[in-house]
């Protein structure tokens, strides 16, 4: 079931969920950046924490 429907830039290509389900990365192809989120409410919410522009091509994005 949709719970929310959350802007994530222009042609989200790829995205990543760290290892303990709290952030969220989605690389954006037309708009050359990362956007991270802070996942809440066990994945049912997600809050904007920042955008790393300037980021050519992002097609995969992950955590070390």
């Amino acid at each position: 079931m949709l719970q929310e429907r959350v802007a994530t830039g222009k042609k989200p290509r790829h995205f990543s969920v760290n290892g303990r389900g709290n952030r969220l990365l989605v690389g954006n192809l037309d708009a050359a950046s990362i956007m991270s989120f802070d996942v809440r409410e066990q994945g049912l919410h997600l809050a904007p924490l920042a955008v790393t522009p300037g980021i050519p091509l992002p097609f995969f994005v992950g955590f070390c």
